[in-house]
């Protein structure tokens, strides 16, 4: 069977003290199982710190595991098919050009899988770096699915407060004074959590913000019925 899944891809260019400017690029996967796909680079560049990563080179290194990283994708999506989205990935890249370090900053998709198996390859990506010192790039996805389906209703936090209420405890402990954090929740029939995604606004906070995801899998929250539901909760 032919699976088409379309992913949109952006750079932001982040300069010392600058603001952002983002160049729109479409990923565009035509047949998944040959592994076609064409990317259309814009001109950009992400500078950090002290170093700079040019966007060709950010597009070819991410261009260049991208099956890899739709196939994180594919394996969440034959489990639960409506989940879809847009994340965002902040790296910090060496002078060497290995990664120092990469978390989702901010991200609606809903699967801790996907995202902890993106993060995974992004870690052991190499860049070709120009002189100078660390490079701090994003990089965000829109991942749309292979199949047509009804979208999710959304529930609002205030209809979830009481249970969030509930397990105050759990969520204090995870973020230990954290913000900046959201989680994102498929919720099916029972009240039962299918599935979970994580983002933060910055790194020290992903942990909690990941802790906060894998906890709330186990939380049961009022039936919607036939009704599948995705929400995001703010912390």
């Amino acid at each position: 069977m032919k699976r088409h899944i379309h992913v949109i891809a952006a750079v932001l260019v982040m300069g010392c003290g600058g603001a952002g400017k983002e160049d729109p690029t479409v990923v565009s996967v035509e047949d998944y199982e040959s592994g076609t796909f064409t990317v259309e680079a814009k001109e950009a560049s992400v500078e950090g710190l002290l170093g700079t990563v040019t966007d060709d080179e950010i597009h070819r290194v991410f261009n260049d595991s991208m099956r890899s990283l739709l196939k994180c994708y594919e394996d969440a999506v034959f489990e639960l098919e409506e989940i879809e989205g847009k994340l965002r990935f902040g790296l910090e890249v060496a002078s060497d050009g290995s990664v120092n370090h990469a978390f989702i900053s901010e991200s609606n998709l809903g699967s801790l899988e996907t995202e902890a198996c993106m993060l995974q390859h992004i870690r052991r990506f190499h860049f070709t770096r120009q002189p100078g010192g660390v490079a701090v790039l994003s990089y965000p996805l829109e991942l749309i699915p292979p199949y047509d389906h009804p979208a999710p209703e959304a529930w609002s936090q205030s209809q979830l407060n009481g249970v969030l209420d509930a397990h105050q405890g759990e969520i204090s402990g995870c973020l230990r004074g954290k913000t900046g954090v959201v989680v994102t929740l498929y919720i099916g029939q029972g009240g039962v959590v299918l599935s979970a995604g994580a983002a933060a606004a910055d790194i020290d906070a992903f942990d909690g913000a990941v802790c906060v995801a894998r906890a709330a899998r186990g939380w049961t929250f009022s039936d919607p019925g036939d009704e599948l539901i995705k929400t995001e909760l703010d912390f």
